[in-house]
């Protein structure tokens, strides 16, 4: 009996020796891989970890097809080896598959195979054409180049921005050279925008335009002329909606902040203002293969814009200053245009409640004064505007065009009605904004060639 139980551990243990070394033989297809065919290239990649396995199948196709090992062939490869290679599955359809896995006891083996449909053609061109690639260069790039060697680091921007739209439209693997070398240009010139002498202010009085001034510099001996800044007003949880878009001039960023229409505690928040830009590289690379690159630039730069971000807090006080006139208009902007037209004059005007369209005239004059602390005589009350944009090469020709009135509060009559008209040349980034200011001016002129 006790013979028997050894023969049948013996038999145990001899078939679990022999099983293992089953499981351990190496597949036919380390050693053998299949061979190229018209549809698919295989290869054999082996490793320690994913890395030096991928490593080793971008080896082989440099070899292979005779190409210089380059970034944009090696980017391209390990994210498809790594997108196959995580999947449970494997994809046959796929341009690279991973089709196949084993591991020894110190290393990692996979058989991948190409379709050739799908890569052969970037093969060729990079084996053929790679140096031309990474020469090649298109006419805005060049004039880009021109204004960053001069030092107009905007102008150059720009130019580097018009170059990728025309490469990237064009879904042309040829281009990823010139593309790579754009977006690394773009993140050059914003990461080195620095600020230096930063001013801000703590208090403002309520209704009354402030002295104060929002500015900084930029620490460059290049131009930064042009580069928009957006300016963004807080209370509490509250964007208010003015906000305004100003271009840097000089290589200084200057804000004389707007009246305030109510006491507490506000925020200003500024920032380089590049959401447009960003959004079109997103759009014109969305569908092609140059994607990826894109998205990591465009992330980079929304780091960097993050970096650019200057923000204070300030107190509106309550302030004892009595008018004759108030005004009300749909714009913001328009206010304080007129704002300060009067104060440039010597008269005061001060902001009222805005009046909302459709409400009671009546209703709206009898609250009114509940914004200052005397009672208004006159109330200048603004129509809606009309804006026209025409672009022409170096911004947009903005006309404005709207009228108002002027009401005597205590009798409510309708003592004068005026029609303006506003032209105005503005720069990229700051056009309505500075237009309406402008439009506001053009207002405060008239006002004045009114006998009230």
């Amino acid at each position: 009996m006790k013979n028997i139980r050894n023969i049948y551990i013996s038999f145990i243990v001899l078939i679990s020796l022999l099983y293992s070394c089953q499981t351990n033989r190496v597949p036919r297809w380390v050693e053998e891989p299949p061979l190229d065919d018209e549809l698919y290239v295989y290869i054999v990649g082996v490793g320690i970890n994913s890395d030096k396995l991928f490593q080793s199948v971008l080896s082989q196709i440099y070899d292979r097809f005779n190409i210089e090992e380059n970034k944009f062939i090696h980017k391209r490869i390990f994210d498809e080896l790594e997108l196959s290679s995580s999947l449970s599955v494997y994809d046959t359809t796929a341009p690279i598959s991973v089709i196949n896995k084993w591991n020894s006891p110190d290393k990692e083996y996979i058989l991948v195979r190409i379709t050739r449909s799908s890569y052969d053609s970037l093969f060729n061109l990079y084996s053929q054409r790679y140096p031309e690639m990474i020469n090649y260069s298109n006419a805005d790039e060049r004039a880009g180049d021109l204004f960053a060697d001069s030092g107009e680091e905007f102008k150059a921007f720009e130019k580097y921005i018009e170059a990728l739209q025309v490469l990237l439209t064009s879904n042309d693997d040829f281009y990823l050279p010139a593309i790579d070398r754009l977006l690394s240009k773009l993140l050059f010139i914003i990461n080195n925008i620095k600020y230096t002498d930063i001013k801000t202010f703590s208090s403002q009085f309520l209704g009354v335009p402030s002295n104060n001034l929002f500015s900084f510099k930029i620490d460059s001996s290049n131009s930064y002329a042009g580069f928009p800044v957006g300016v963004a007003f807080i209370q509490g949880w509250d964007t208010r909606d003015v906000s305004a878009i100003i271009p840097i001039t000089n290589n200084v960023f200057e804000f004389l902040p707007p009246v305030q229409y109510s006491k507490g505690e506000f925020a200003i928040t500024s920032k380089l203002w590049l959401d447009d830009y960003i959004a079109n590289l997103n759009a014109w690379s969305k569908e092609s293969p140059f994607f990826s690159y894109v998205n990591q630039t465009v992330d980079e730069l929304i780091v960097a814009v993050d970096k650019s971000i200057i923000s204070f807090t300030y107190t509106v006080l309550s302030s004892f200053h009595t008018a004759s006139k108030i005004v009300s208009y749909g714009e913001p902007l328009v206010v304080e245009g007129i704002v300060r037209y009067g104060l440039e004059h010597e008269e005061i005007i001060l902001p009222a409640v805005r009046y909302i369209k459709d409400e009671s005239l009546k209703s709206y004059i009898r609250d009114i004064n509940t914004f200052s602390d005397s009672v208004a005589l006159y109330l200048i009350l603004g129509s809606e505007i009309t804006l026209e944009r025409i672009p022409y090469e170096e911004g947009v020709f903005i006309t404005t065009e709207g009228s108002f009135s002027v009401i005597e509060l205590i009798s409510e009559s309708v003592i004068a009605t005026r029609t303006v008209k506003s032209e105005y040349l503005a720069s990229p980034g700051s056009e309505n904004d500075i237009a309406y200011l402008d439009f506001g001016l053009k207002v405060g002129e008239a006002l004045s060639d009114i006998k009230f």
